[in-house]
């Protein structure tokens, strides 16, 4: 491939298929995004697909011009390696560097934008834990955020603050406000779960896409104070926890508080680390 026939290859096209997707409606072939060569909420770069033109224009930083520049500049390579990139012959990394950020306690994970779910890297995530993308997105988002002014991109489940927790297959976080989870439904039955993906494998198993009980979804075993009071007030509660030590742990404590309560855990997947697993065929090891 030579630069005259890679920059004749659809700029929109290949933005969407690394998860940077038009910020606004396209008009008349012109279409803006927030920049993916830089950190940016209001969206200043241009694609113009209309008529002969496949070009770009970076109004942050007075660049622009075809999909080879525009790929030497996301993956800091010459032609050469653009060229490999745009024919697939090279691996890359995503413009939004990893999806592992590097968290410490003075890191600060900042939102930017959320969206429906269309990221190809992470609809395939989801498949891949055996959750439909129809399902997904109806308790789910596409989040992108910072850490310390990078980029990165996740898949975001909402807690009652505001928060989200944020999962892909090398990143499990989550941004502040920290809490659970509250899916309401009738006051007879809870369904506690550990973690989002817990829930969603529990209505793909169950071939649902809502319970009439509430769902609580802690979010972390170490939000389970937060909802020792409302316990009382079921007379049905079904626990989706993990069967490790830190699971049978959790489940003590709240038969201890309210005894009417069944480990599901132990009836419907023994043998499985959490639902999920159970869901994808993955046995806890021998």
């Amino acid at each position: 491939m030579n630069c005259q026939k890679a920059n004749q290859i659809s700029i929109t096209g290949f933005l969407s298929t690394i998860g940077v997707n038009p910020a606004k409606t396209p008009i008349n072939g012109k279409y803006w995004y927030c920049s993916p060569l830089r950190n940016e909420q209001t969206p200043s770069f241009a694609v113009w697909e209309s008529g002969t033109k496949n070009v770009w224009f970076d109004h942050g930083t007075g660049t622009g011009g075809g999909l080879v520049d525009l790929v030497c500049k996301l993956y800091n390579v010459d032609v050469t390696g653009a060229l490999l990139i745009i024919a697939g012959q090279k691996q890359i990394t995503n413009p939004f560097y990893s999806d592992q950020p590097p968290i410490s306690e003075s890191s600060k994970i900042s939102i930017y934008k959320e969206a429906t779910i269309n990221n190809s890297y992470l609809v395939r995530y989801i498949k891949n834990r055996g959750i439909s993308l129809d399902l997904a997105t109806l308790y789910t988002r596409e989040i992108y955020y910072t850490v310390n002014e990078k980029k990165y991109f996740a898949i975001g489940f909402q807690n009652d603050l505001g928060g989200y927790e944020l999962r892909t297959e090398h990143f499990k976080g989550s941004s502040s406000l920290k809490g659970i989870t509250t899916i309401k439904g009738n006051t007879h039955t809870l369904n506690i779960f550990e973690g989002f993906f817990d829930f969603l494998s529990f209505l793909t198993w169950s071939k649902v896409t809502e319970t009439p009980g509430t769902c609580i979804i802690l979010n972390s075993v170490v939000n389970l104070p937060k909802i020792y009071r409302a316990l009382p007030n079921y007379l049905n509660i079904n626990l989706y926890l993990d069967n490790d030590p830190s699971g049978r742990e959790t489940v003590k404590k709240i038969q201890n508080v309210q005894p009417y309560t069944k480990n599901q855990a132990e009836i419907i997947y023994p043998g499985f680390k959490d639902f999920n697993d159970f869901l994808t065929k993955k046995p806890l090891p021998v």
